[in-house]
């Protein structure tokens, strides 16, 4: 958990040095601002903090993944039943971050200007783009949904009262906000149709809902 906090605090700096290229970026694609003389490194400092950002929170969300299949291991190791449900999580959540890190687009990121603009702004390329993400948020949220069963199936186990049930088990599911957030990332509309046929994500929004859920993530783990 603490490397988690460590992480979110290298992703809030990189945030804060490199956010405003991804704005002016944004500002030039919707016409509102005219294309400063610095756009060309703009371009390449905001598409860099993108990449940046996308290894620490996805690292980060993992994490907290871990923290949980950590904590959750010890309650209920001894319990076959437990010990199996506890393997297929950590499983999906291992999946979970090689395909993560393994979709991130560091080809068009750390790639040359030139290969950004002629390559990754094709429909083909916003669309295969687009398909990353649903793959991304699809694994993720189903590592989240697995882990919340884990403590949820060991708390119905144990002697405590009804209400105690129902309360913890309502804690534990704060983890199905994060789990919404991942949704609605994966199924948000994120890319921009030129008058040229050509698209673009709007990396601004990308970075956004990234850092929403890597906040989110974390929350159950505070109560």
């Amino acid at each position: 958990m603490l490397a988690a906090l460590a992480l979110q605090l290298a992703a809030a700096c990189v945030a804060q040095l490199r956010l405003h290229h991804a704005y002016i970026m944004e500002d030039v694609s919707n016409g509102v601002i005219p294309v400063p003389p610095t756009f060309m490194e703009n371009m390449r400092m905001g598409l860099h903090g993108m990449y940046i950002q996308g290894v620490l929170s996805i690292t980060g969300i993992h994490a907290v993944k871990l923290s949980f299949l950590i904590f959750f291991f010890r309650l209920g190791r001894h319990v076959t039943e437990h010990l199996v449900l506890w393997c297929v999580a950590a499983f999906v959540s291992l999946a979970s971050y090689a395909v993560s890190i393994g979709l991130l687009e560091s080809k068009c990121t750390l790639s040359s200007l030139e290969v950004v603009i002629m390559e990754c702004t094709t429909k083909a390329a916003v669309d295969r783009q687009r398909m990353y993400m649903i793959a991304y948020c699809t694994i993720d949220a189903a590592s989240d949904i697995l882990i919340l069963t884990v403590p949820i199936a060991i708390l119905w186990r144990v002697r405590l009262s009804m209400r105690k049930k129902l309360l913890l088990t309502a804690i534990f599911s704060l983890t199905l906000f994060t789990v919404a957030v991942t949704i609605i990332r994966g199924t948000i509309h994120t890319g921009r149709i030129a008058t040229d046929g050509t698209q673009a994500q709007n990396i601004a929004w990308v970075w956004f809902w990234l850092s929403i859920e890597f906040v989110s993530g974390k929350s159950p783990l505070f109560f």
